[in-house]
């Protein structure tokens, strides 16, 4: 029995600050990431009061879950765009993004970089004296770093 299928529970604030704290003992969440998971089973103003007090006491943070996102994302291949937009998706807002994501264009540029050279034989074709083989294996790896948020600046750069 789920605590929304007895309304005693769903309006209880501890049962709703033990499931908060469930979910931040296996990762960080964004405030609003827990809060939409928390008001499918309970009562949208207790769960407002218990996420109130958690980020009082530290133990919800915007700019924690920040950090810790953007570092595993950049850590995963990612660059500044998609992790941008997953970040906007979870409510982060774009002030927080841009001081987390703050790197000067060198840093996106050397990332882009050892990503691409995760993909050996690519870079290897788009180096190819043959033009053929180098056009479709630049076009291929561009979709690749494109499809990994990487801005076409910094692709065009990695191309050359």
């Amino acid at each position: 029995m789920r605590a929304s299928d007895n309304p005693d529970q769903a309006a209880n604030p501890v049962a709703v600050n033990a499931a908060a704290l469930r979910a931040l003992s296996r990762r960080e969440y964004s405030e609003f990431e827990l809060r939409s998971k928390l008001e499918r089973r309970f009562d949208q103003q207790v769960v407002e009061q218990v996420l109130e007090s958690l980020v009082a006491d530290h133990l919800l943070s915007d700019e924690r879950f920040t950090e810790v996102f953007v570092r595993s994302r950049i850590a995963r291949g990612q660059g500044p765009t998609r992790i941008r937009q997953e970040l906007r998706q979870r409510g982060i807002g774009d002030e927080l993004v841009s001081h987390f994501l703050s790197f000067d264009s060198e840093f996106w540029l050397e990332h882009a970089r050892e990503v691409a050279e995760r993909r050996g034989s690519q870079l290897a074709e788009a180096r190819s004296d043959d033009p053929e083989v180098r056009h479709r294996a630049r076009g291929k790896l561009g979709r690749f770093l494109a499809g990994r948020g990487f801005p076409m600046d910094v692709i065009s750069q990695i191309l050359r």
